[in-house]
């Protein structure tokens, strides 16, 4: 499951936490260099959210093509 590729409505179903690991580790890294510190409660918030909602903190696209 280290594919990058991902449909629109696949984008739309899946949480922060059920990307694959390289993925989610680059993404997670972008939150934190943005917001300087990544706390439990903020990291519980990102995770529930679907991975659109994610675009408008960091540019996702670096990481998902989408088909």
């Amino acid at each position: 499951m280290d594919d990058r590729y991902f449909t629109v409505q696949e984008l739309q179903s899946l949480k922060f936490y059920e990307l694959p690991n390289p993925i989610y580790s680059h993404i997670l890294s972008d939150l934190v260099h943005l917001f300087g510190v990544m706390t439990e409660r903020m990291l519980n918030a990102f995770n529930n959210s679907s991975i659109e909602q994610l675009d408008q903190y960091v540019d996702i696209y670096k990481y998902i093509y989408i088909l």
